[in-house]
């Protein structure tokens, strides 16, 4: 059995001299076993960015999340409710 165990959620982590990195991650379980699902995220972001462009980077994100979630075969509906 496959299903998304939490939400997806938003991870703004400082990387050291004033900026952020930004990824998506999705908890999962597949077979019984948890597992933590993540985008490749994006660092380097200078922690003084508009809110809009940090928003931006965040949706690039959760869309690349997605795929990876679809691609591990979770239905539409499932990632859908997860977003």
């Amino acid at each position: 059995m496959k299903r998304i165990i939490t939400a997806v959620d938003i991870q703004r982590r400082p990387s050291g001299f004033g900026h952020i990195g930004i990824r998506a991650i999705a908890h999962i379980e597949v077979g019984g076993i948890r597992q933590k699902v993540m985008s490749a995220g994006l660092c380097g972001i200078e922690d003084d960015s508009s809110e809009s462009y940090l928003n931006e980077v965040e949706d690039k994100e959760k869309a690349q999340l997605r795929i990876m979630l679809y691609e591990l075969g979770f239905s539409k509906r499932a990632v859908a409710q997860a977003f």
